[in-house]
């Protein structure tokens, strides 16, 4: 039974505690090293070591050569989790060794996404302070932030996409929905703002 798991999804995993989670494009050779040693070293606790590895059509090529024989043969106590939008830029010795499973996607509105996109871009702290503090249903902020972490992974924003599905784990676990949005707005204004005057 395959250990490798591709799911075609365009949206955050829900990680459990204790489990091992990783943005793929922030994953370097010297870290995929160290996930290699991960696995081959019995769990301390449980009896499963389960990698996650999100946004896996951003991994490298240098870095899929290093995990490449671990994703094919993982030992039986290794499970490992890919999300891809797509099998496109999945190389095909991991795709046909892995479990793959599409998964629908939840009920989002592009228009949430442009709206909070242009909040941010503008800047304006009281209008996003204002914004948060109408957040009171958990289940209306997690589609909100569900739709930016959508839009921004299909625009390759993969600041706002690694932002968004932070905070969606955050949602997830019962945090607060009115400093969740605060928390993700302003942050992500912050860093528009120093992408504009790197850019200048």
């Amino acid at each position: 039974m395959a250990q490798t798991h591709l799911h075609l999804t365009d949206i955050p995993p829900s990680v459990k505690k204790g489990e091992h989670s990783h943005a793929g494009n922030l994953i370097d050779v010297e870290k995929a090293r160290d996930l290699v040693q991960l696995c081959r070293r019995r769990p301390w606790q449980g009896d499963e070591t389960v990698i996650h590895i999100t946004a896996a059509h951003f991994v490298r090529d240098d870095v899929w050569n290093t995990l490449l024989k671990m994703l094919e043969e993982p030992p039986p106590f290794v499970s490992f989790h890919l999300y891809a939008p797509s099998t496109d830029s999945i190389p095909r010795t991991i795709r046909s060794r892995s479990h793959v499973t599409r998964e629908s996607l939840p009920v989002t509105h592009p228009e949430d996404a442009t709206r909070y996109i242009r909040l941010y871009e503008q800047g304006d702290a009281l209008a996003i302070l204002r914004e948060a503090d109408r957040h009171t249903d958990r289940g209306e902020t997690l589609r909100a932030v569900e739709s930016l972490w959508i839009h921004s992974a299909e625009s390759r924003n993969v600041d706002a996409a690694l932002l968004s599905e932070y905070y969606v784990g955050f949602l997830r676990r019962n945090a607060s929905p009115r400093v969740v949005m605060k928390a993700l707005l302003l942050q992500l204004a912050i860093r528009h703002k120093q992408r504009k005057r790197e850019s200048e």
